[in-house]
């Protein structure tokens, strides 16, 4: 961690202990180095002398719950007393004025009592005063200023002139329940008022009233001399990359419309946010995750056991297993298995699992063993298809005295805010899960935080001999976007900036994306019989997920997981998965069908503004294909190329050459491929973004197949089923692939749905099983 920016979280700070000294809440002086950090924010930008308006976004991770409102009570003292002497003097001022006590009304008269000992207070406390100008206006839910009991601050009103009143005296409004309109419309009856107001708070909710604060607001509203936006959001989980990714896009994008495009909001310098080391320290909290990679020169992979790996179907799966070669059988197992599956290397492969004996038995074994120390109960994340003699052999090795307990990664996942896993000490030997390439499963599981329940630890561990060539390319892409979002000009200021990853000597592997750990409806698999109470009989799958019932924990699990940590299933009431399926085919088939409808009225429309002719609204060119191809033929092909592949990355262009078909009349195609490429193409051809959405449904109901749909809706039910969706979660929902057909756009309308689903879950209760 930086020493400026520790220098920062701890130094001297006149005013902030003043403030502190003057608040109510109980975890204040807690509180002291995020309040630091957030008053040199705020300064920063303050004292700014240029003419743009800045959108800060300040984003703070492994927030405990009283974050929020002890920063908003700083604030609003800060902005009231300090910002400039204006609400000093009329403290003084009131301060001279005898009471004057209203007779037979004692709760009245105390509370005049105690305000004015509180304004004493403030007057003999020594507070630095600035001499901005202006007006400020702080936007932040009601629920913030009335914090619990004993830490509250009855005076917050007072010092602010009354709440959601903008034409007051006072250099600060306090708006819960003001939005962009009621601006907008005070901002026009009275124009001084406007041009009064020189910076905007936000403590940010997904709510309208945030929704409605934009740039293009502030500048429509006559809002001239506003100088800042500061939003803040106090998360309580930890910093995780993807996430940071998406609330890039999702505030400083979508939002508040602060930058124009998502390219630009990922390269923001007015966001701020902070890594976990860094947020722990803020907090003073410890680091419960421990990160070991064993490294190697894979001297005894490359040519040996990696020959074998290679040709399996999913070689990185395959990798992970042969890290679990932790005792001499297992060693032989995998050895015998890696003879089998090719020719002539025997010795070579022999070579290769004696080393990774000797690593195991003095590397890896020892650093688990430390890390479990006297813990009893332990959880081991293992590939979701390992093996019972995988199990068995792991329980050979540290199974003595302690009892283990396996799970696959997606169980780390939290439902409802927590992890399925009860045990309090949690060894992870999978490097990575499935959907390698997928936007937000990119990196291995182990570069970002987990969220954990309380009072649970974690240690990842990954051998190089496995993975040194991949975990090599991984960490330095991870760092080198964790760089990219961490960075800012706050950052900059404060010489705190990230150091640059060093670009790895080695050449970057390519593998596929992984198998998905939720093949559930492979026929290959053990047959169960069971017989409900009622009578009722049904065969499941071992592979097959299931919804079950026991001691009023409901969850989604393979049933041969069930079968694996509860002996005696009798009791424990149950349905398959798949019986839910139907709500959501039907949900996507009416999707699909008002698509096509959409497409059709939309094409009348474009006929009806001129764009389109009587011809073009019969033929069966998609109308992106038919405007296209007037594009070209007006301004000739490479013009068109060349100005719509501008904004686009290498990765997301198409040759000149595969530019033809585009506007091909023979062409069939609904969509191009990628997903950033469709979004510029509608652009470019100034198409409304609602008939985006229609053409990848209609596109996401030509091309499906059962599997690829029993996936998807498994993944979605997983996700989202029993789980509270929070923002971050609908966010990222937005984007998956399932919401091309499901064309969801609102978190209600996904609650709704989630709740449809349930109304159509039916447990029974086993009374055998077979």
């Amino acid at each position: 961690m930086n020493d400026n920016f520790k220098n920062i979280v701890n130094k001297d700070s006149e005013l902030v202990d003043a403030i502190i000294s003057l608040m109510a809440h109980s975890q204040k002086s807690n509180a002291r180095r995020m309040l630091l950090l957030l008053n040199e924010i705020i300064d920063f930008y303050l004292s700014k002398a240029d003419e743009d308006i800045h959108f800060p976004i300040v984003r703070i991770p492994n927030c405990p719950d009283w974050a929020e409102d002890v920063f908003v009570e700083f604030l609003v003292l800060k902005l009231a007393l300090s910002y400039n002497d204006k609400n000093i003097n009329k403290l003084k001022a009131l301060k001279k004025t005898p009471i004057m006590l209203a007779t037979n009304d004692n709760r009245f008269n105390n509370k005049l009592i105690k305000y004015r000992r509180y304004v004493s207070q403030i007057c003999k406390t020594e507070m630095p005063l600035y001499s901005y100008a202006g007006k400020n206006l702080l936007f932040t839910p009601i629920q913030v200023l009335n914090a619990s009991r004993g830490n509250k601050n009855e005076y917050l009103s007072e010092l602010s002139c009354g709440y959601n009143n903008l034409d007051n005296d006072s250099n600060l409004t306090i708006c819960t329940e003001i939005g962009q309109k009621e601006i907008d419309d005070i901002a026009y009856d009275n124009e001084p008022l406007g041009e009064s107001i020189s910076n905007l708070f936000v403590i940010y909710r997904n709510s309208e009233q945030c929704k409605s604060l934009t740039k293009s607001g502030i500048v429509r509203a006559g809002l001239d001399n506003v100088k800042n936006c500061f939003v803040f959001e106090f998360s309580q989980k930890p910093q995780r990359l993807y996430k940071t990714r998406a609330r890039m896009i999702s505030l400083g994008h979508a939002k508040f419309e602060c930058l124009a495009t998502e390219k630009e909001a990922l390269h923001n310098d007015d966001f701020i946010t902070f890594t976990e080391e860094e947020s722990l320290y803020l907090f003073e909290k410890p680091n419960i995750q421990q990160h070991v990679f064993i490294e190697d020169d894979q001297f005894y992979y490359n040519g040996m056991i990696g020959e074998y790996v290679g040709t399996c179907d999913y070689p990185v799966l395959e990798r992970n297993h042969l890290s679990l070669c932790l005792n001499e059988e297992l060693c032989n197992q995998y050895l015998k298995k890696a003879q089998s599956g090719i020719d002539g290397m025997d010795a070579e492969l022999a070579f290769s699992l004696g080393y990774q004996q000797e690593i195991a038995n003095n590397r890896i074994i020892p650093e688990i063993l430390k890390f479990i120390g006297d813990d009893t109960r332990v959880a081991f994340i293992l590939p979701h298809d390992a093996t019972k003699q995988e199990k068995d052999g792991l329980k050979a090795v540290f199974g003595i005295d302690r009892k283990l307990k396996f799970y696959c990664l997606s169980q780390l996942t939290p439902k409802n805010g927590k992890s399925a896993i009860k045990e309090k000490c949690i060894v992870n030997l999978t490097y990575r899960g499935h959907f390698t390439n997928s936007i937000y499963h990119k990196y291995p599981n182990s570069f970002d935080p987990y969220i954990l329940n309380e009072g649970q630890r974690i240690l990842d561990i990954a051998h190089g001999l496995s993975f040194n060539s991949i975990h090599e390319w991984d960490l330095y892409e991870y760092n080198k976007l964790l760089c990219q979002y961490t960075d800012s000009l706050f950052r900059k200021h404060y010489a705190f900036t990230l150091t640059e990853p060093i670009h790895p000597v080695s050449a970057k592997e390519n593998y596929d994306v992984e198998p998905d750990e939720t093949q559930t409806r492979s026929n290959s698999a053990q047959t169960n019989s069971i017989t409900f109470s009622d009578g009722e009989k049904i065969s499941v799958l071992d592979t097959e997920l299931i919804i079950y019932e026991k001691d009023s924990v409901i969850a989604i699990e393979k049933f041969s997981e069930l079968k694996e940590h509860l002996k005696n299933l009798n009791g424990v009431k149950l349905q398959k998965l798949s019986a839910l399926d139907e709500v959501i085919e039907e949900f996507m088939e009416q999707k699909s069908q008002r698509a096509n409808e959409k497409v059709q009225v939309l094409r009348a429309y474009y006929l009806s503004r001129g764009r389109l002719s009587k011809d073009d609204e019969q033929s069966d060119n998609t109308i992106w294909n038919i405007l296209l191809r007037k594009k070209v033929e007006s301004m000739g092909a490479e013009v068109v190329y060349n100005e719509l592949m501008e904004p686009l990355s290498d990765r997301e262009r198409i040759s000149s050459y595969a530019f033809r078909s585009w506007y091909s009349p023979e062409s069939k195609m609904l969509l191009p491929l990628v997903r950033k490429t469709q979004k510029r193409l509608i652009e470019y051809l100034d198409l409304s973004l609602k008939y985006l959405d229609a053409m990848r449904a209609i596109k996401r109901a030509t091309k499906a197949n059962s599997k690829a749909n029993n996936q998807m809706i498994d993944h979605f039910m997983m996700d989202y089923l029993f789980s509270e969706i929070t923002d971050e979660m609908f966010d990222e929902f937005e984007e998956s692939p399932i919401n091309e057909s499901l064309q969801i756009h609102n978190i209600k309308d996904l609650e709704a749905l989630v709740e449809l689903i349930k109304e159509k879950i039916d447990l029974k209760t086993i009374a055998t099983c077979n």
